[in-house]
């Protein structure tokens, strides 16, 4: 196996590599398809069919478009500790700039003033097999090489500089000019033609899913600028309830910038709620006579109008659970008289 950096072969010969491929999963296209038809839940198959697809959609352009050192201009003087030595562990470093070759691509010299690479070294020195030698090295000082996987960021870091021009002029653009060039890049990578994606049977679930985006966003987030229930109730979730039929989360704009965690956690659990995930449940042992076959658990109610109002009808709500764990549930609304007339109906 040839490396990268053909100015290297006179100096290495090729390294020959055993691959042993072991089996995972198996994923279910029939599954992955049910739940972008909104007919199956979000398992652990689907999870990983996901994922397959994300692997499968990254491996053409990364073979296409190779990353520069450019692209990590951003992270200069960022403070880091390395990894590999225990003595070097409460010791704390700022990156200088990264390489544009990669850790067994980059010369360095060892401790006895030899010329070798990074990857070489740290096997040597550390022996440490490195898990990515072909991402670039953190340099930090003079001519000092650390490869990327041991070094961790130190936490609770600001980014005080201000971006140059050539970082804030795609950002500056206006929104059709930036949807065009997504645009393109999308022509760009032809997905459609993605021989990968079509020998693993892929392409139809990506287009599904895509197709399915651009016709109605699942979740609409509305940043309220005032306290008032006008807004709220009468135009977000009425249109949002009765018109388009998405979901609409609403949270006021005084919290926005505020960095107030449980608040942010239940809005995330909220988002998650309102999407189809599950925030908790109960055990499936606890359950057994909802897990064990399939079973389904109704809850209904009625309200009427006060004593002596004949103008408003009473109002009838089933909920009824869709899982196993009894624990995501759906339902139905009726405009009627003092008993639910149409239950079964609204349990169809």
């Amino acid at each position: 196996m040839p490396e990268d950096n053909t100015n290297n072969v006179d100096r290495r010969p090729p390294r020959i590599f055993k691959i042993r491929i072991k089996k995972v999963a198996e994923i279910h296209m029939e599954e992955i398809n049910m739940f972008l038809d909104r007919r199956g839940l979000m398992t652990s198959n689907v999870l990983t069919g996901i994922m397959a697809l994300n692997v499968l959609i990254h491996h053409m352009p990364s073979m296409m478009l190779k990353r520069r050192g450019e692209y990590f201009v951003l992270i200069r003087n960022l403070k880091f500790y390395a990894t590999h030595d225990e003595n070097a562990l409460n010791r704390r470093f700022r990156i200088s700039k990264v390489t544009n070759t990669s850790d067994s691509n980059t010369t360095t010299f060892d401790d006895n003033g030899n010329q070798t690479d990074v990857a070489s070294y740290f096997q040597r020195k550390y022996n440490m097999q490195l898990q990515h030698p072909f991402l670039p090295c953190i340099v930090i000082r003079e001519e000092t090489y650390l490869p990327l996987e041991v070094c961790n960021v130190v936490e609770g870091q600001l980014f005080m500089r201000k971006l140059n021009e050539r970082h804030g002029k795609y950002d500056c653009q206006p929104s059709q000019s930036r949807a065009n060039k997504i645009n393109q890049g999308i022509g760009i990578l032809n997905y459609q033609q993605d021989e990968y994606m079509q020998q693993f049977d892929f392409r139809q679930v990506w287009l599904k899913a895509g197709n399915d985006a651009k016709a109605q966003p699942q979740l609409i987030l509305c940043i309220l600028p005032n306290t008032g229930v006008s807004l709220y109730d009468a135009e977000i979730k009425r249109v949002g309830d009765t018109v388009t039929g998405v979901v609409t989360l609403c949270i006021q704009s005084r919290n926005m910038f505020a960095i107030k965690k449980q608040y942010w956690v239940n809005v995330y659990l909220k988002i998650n709620a309102k999407l189809g995930g599950m925030n908790s449940f109960i055990n499936p042992s606890q359950l057994l006579f909802v897990s064990e076959s399939p079973t389904i658990i109704l809850g209904a109610s009625v309200i009427h109008p006060v004593p002596g109002d004949t103008s408003r009808p009473s109002i009838a709500a089933v909920a009824a659970s869709i899982d196993a764990m009894a624990s995501r549930y759906v339902a139905s609304i009726r405009v009627q008289q003092e008993v639910i007339s149409h239950l079964a109906d609204m349990t169809k």
